[in-house]
């Protein structure tokens, strides 16, 4: 199977038909096709369904002896892990899949792995650890000439500093990793280093700024089919208005973002979003539209780092 299937954003349609002729072809061709269905899948923030493709691609692939394959389905499977916030089991599955990636001479694949784990450590708020791992992993990608890789540890490295407050040294980082994503075509890294320097100027009390970058950020995810940060961004321009006591569009595009995060099954950020709605229904002086379960939701910047990561500047702006 071609992997212009995976590129090319195929409808469910299209990959029904495929799927009809899986069962004639060869146990390798079975593996792929379900390969490319797991990353499309995982695209689409179909994290269950995702799962258990994935899961079968790499059965198939451990059948035919193709180790590479299997490795890689195995990473897949971490970043699902993350994505749920399943940070100790995805450690685990990276740390035994480097370790794979390294026994079959995959130095690619065994820096995409210490990069996730140095995410890991970032999401854990463990930021010394998390800087030294991806300074490394860096280093590495840039000696094998990848230049993506390398890029995305800038990203994460540049996400840290603001985790540090580290304003100036955050946004030269982020500048030049967009640049660099701008230049290798890769767009959704472009989208999210726009809404992190965004989150920035929101932090410095500069709203139009940020609400420009925000917004361009969201068409950038809404055009390349990113609902995960087309839904980041809406919270994002949500907690922009509510820094500017705009509580009525805020209540707005925070029930957009919410609705999302839903249908996409992020329970951090669902949280995020009802306590952010809480907020804009107590500042209207209308209580009784408080969330009914907006207590069991209430999350903390320590407690939900990935919200963290793109609304750093709650923990340190008081609303209201």
């Amino acid at each position: 199977m071609s992997w212009h299937l995976y590129r090319t954003h195929p409808s469910h349609h299209m990959l029904q038909k495929v799927h009809n002729l899986v069962p004639s072809v060869t146990t390798l061709m079975r593996a792929r096709y379900f390969q490319v269905s797991g990353n499309i899948l995982y695209l689409q923030s179909e994290c269950v369904l995702a799962t258990s493709v994935f899961t079968q691609a790499r059965d198939l692939f451990l059948e035919t002896g193709d180790r590479l394959g299997a490795g890689q389905c195995s990473r897949r499977l971490g970043d699902l892990l993350v994505m749920q916030s399943n940070y100790s089991e995805a450690a685990t599955i990276f740390m035994d899949t480097r370790a794979q990636f390294i026994e079959v001479g995959d130095r690619v694949g065994a820096a995409q792995c210490s990069r996730s784990l140095g995410h890991i450590l970032f999401m854990q708020s463990n930021y010394s650890e998390a800087t030294a791992i991806l300074t490394n992993t860096r280093a590495q990608f840039i000696e094998i000439g990848n230049h993506l890789g390398a890029t995305q540890c800038s990203q994460s490295m540049g996400d840290i500093l603001i985790m540090q407050r580290k304003y100036s040294e955050a946004t030269a980082v982020l500048t030049d990793a967009r640049a660099k994503f701008i230049e290798i075509g890769e767009r959704s890294g472009t989208a999210q280093c726009s809404l992190s320097l965004g989150n920035i100027l929101r932090s410095q009390g500069n709203y139009s700024k940020a609400t420009a970058i925000v917004t361009d950020s969201r068409a950038q995810f809404i055009e390349i089919g990113d609902r995960v940060g087309h839904a980041e961004c809406l919270a994002s321009l949500g907690a922009i208005l509510i820094d500017q006591r705009n509580y009525a569009e805020a209540n707005s595009l925070l029930l957009r973002a919410r609705d999302i995060f839903i249908d996409i099954d992020r329970a951090a950020w669902v949280a995020h979003c009802s306590e952010l709605l809480g907020h804009c229904v107590c500042a209207r002086g209308r209580p009784e539209d408080l969330p009914i379960d907006l207590e069991n939701r209430r999350v903390s910047m320590r407690e939900t780092p990935a919200v963290a990561v793109i609304l750093v500047q709650r923990s340190g702006r008081r609303r209201g």
